[in-house]
């Protein structure tokens, strides 16, 4: 699947679980939590639709950004493997729809963990005592490691064009 079709995708899933988040919570959502996982601010359904809202489209459109800079940005401030070579003329717009790409595919993570989070505020929700601890942070190790490894993973579409 192409980056572009990846963000696109996980926007529109962001977006469901929006609407899902805003008829299933409850009257009192946890907002925030603190440092020691447990909720230091409760709010309205609303408040915490509005909120993941604007922190969603605040990321989707600095990663729909970043990815229409690659063909903007100068090659002086992109860090690839084997800079040299992609900084010849004739390579560039392979690495710019590859940075482009790699833009896209961040992006479409992190809405996927912006959903994740609505979900796991759904789920405890309803606690008595709801907590971030050890389910919502294990969530977000799960997602650094994975962003890691999958950056990490990508790196390999940087090797040269075939015949070089």
């Amino acid at each position: 699947m192409t980056g572009r079709r990846f963000f696109w995708l996980a926007v529109g899933i962001f977006a469901a679980g929006l609407v899902v988040s805003l008829v299933a919570l409850p009257d009192r959502v946890p907002l925030h939590f603190g440092g020691d996982g447990t909720v230091d601010r409760w709010g309205t359904p609303e408040r915490a639709v509005t909120e993941m809202a604007g922190v969603g489209i605040l990321v989707g459109v600095l990663m729909l950004s970043l990815a229409m800079s690659a063909w903007r940005l100068p090659f002086d401030f992109v860090s690839i493997p084997d800079k040299e070579f992609w900084q010849r003329p004739e390579n560039q717009r392979v690495a710019r729809r590859r940075l482009q790409d790699d833009m896209y595919h961040v992006g479409g993570s992190l809405m996927l963990f912006l959903t994740a989070m609505q979900a796991y505020t759904l789920l405890v929700a309803d606690d008595a005592r709801p907590s971030f601890w050890p389910w919502g942070v294990l969530l977000a190790v799960l997602f650094v490691g994975g962003l890691v490894a999958a950056l990490v993973l990508r790196m390999r579409f940087y090797r040269r064009l075939p015949g070089e």
